[in-house]
């Protein structure tokens, strides 16, 4: 019986286009950061250990007390994106930075939801105002409300880590799906960098009834229409996910396939080996059996050539 060969073997050029649409993402993203984001992100930019994320969610609770923990939130999130460049760093290796890249965007988005692109330090009351909307925890909900969203539809590690080795498709829609994600954090900075709307009349006045309602209408404006303008990163997000899914289900279904095939076929040559086994020992048992009556009749033999001396030893 034949074993037949269900995981083609990825080619180079197939790979290669899956990582230039990431890299593609990547650009985007470096794109939208300011000069001392994008040095932070080139030089802090390396794949942790499960630890390291745990540090880092911890990190980011540490930064936002005031609003309620987000490290359950974005813990899922975080660990499937350090998941995913753990095992593609390990199958890239012509290209590390990729890998680090990636985690180096979803962690700096998360970093930079406290806006402070754009912030003059000779605009008090611009400052003033950002600092009051870090203060409220509307739009960084919104933000780590995105995020949460997306860890429901990121893969489990444990589903895929075995079959990525040897799954075309699935390192292919594995690859997409987190170009996308990049592509959200890109539109997360995106907004996150744009011009504040309203200023106070004062850069050394406190924050009034008025100025705070003003505030408040930024945040309206900000938070109000999130959901819209995220909605087709999510969506992509959401197909991207879907075809990993059913990447993974096609993975499994021919590793599981493969399995039969070799269980098939070791039943098969073990019954070959029991027949030529059972035909071996048929052949020394009559082998045996041969050299017992030519035994007997040696000895029949003996007795009849030598009949005398048979007696003589009764």
């Amino acid at each position: 019986m034949e074993v037949v060969s269900l995981f083609a073997r990825p080619s180079s050029s197939e790979i290669a286009r899956a990582e230039e649409e990431l890299q593609g993402a990547l650009h985007e993203f470096k794109s939208v950061l300011a000069d001392e984001q994008r040095r932070e992100l080139d030089e802090k930019a390396a794949v942790p250990d499960a630890d390291g994320v745990l540090i880092f969610t911890a990190q980011l609770d540490n930064k936002n007390r005031k609003g309620r923990s987000v490290a359950s939130r974005l813990h899922s999130v975080l660990l499937s994106v350090q998941n995913f460049c753990s095992i593609f760093d390990t199958f890239a290796a012509s290209r590390p930075e990729i890998a680090a890249l990636v985690w180096g965007s979803v962690k700096l988005t998360m970093r930079v939801s406290k806006p402070r692109v754009g912030l003059h330090r000779d605009s008090g009351a611009r400052t003033e105002l950002w600092q009051i909307i870090i203060n409220y925890t509307s739009y960084y909900e919104a933000v780590s409300e995105l995020f949460m969203r997306l860890g429901k539809l990121c893969p489990v590690f444990a589903e895929y880590h075995a079959l990525y080795p040897s799954s075309k498709r699935l390192q292919q829609s594995l690859i997409s799906f987190h170009a996308s994600i990049v592509r959200c954090c890109s539109h997360v900075v995106e907004a996150l960098n744009r011009p504040c709307m309203g200023r106070s009349k004062s850069p050394s006045q406190s924050p009034g009834p008025n100025l705070r309602e003003g505030h408040s209408q930024v945040i309206r404006a900000l938070c109000g229409p999130f959901e819209q303008e995220f909605e087709p990163d999510m969506d992509a997000i959401q197909r991207n996910s879907d075809d990993v899914q059913t990447a993974i289900a096609l993975a499994k279904s021919q590793a599981d396939n493969q399995d039969q095939q070799l269980q098939a076929r070791e039943r098969e040559e073990a019954s070959e080996s029991r027949k030529v086994l059972r035909k071996f020992f048929s052949l020394q048992d009559g082998q045996l059996d041969k050299i017992h009556k030519l035994e007997l009749q040696r000895n029949e033999r003996q007795i009849r050539q030598y009949p005398s001396a048979e007696q003589g030893c009764v």
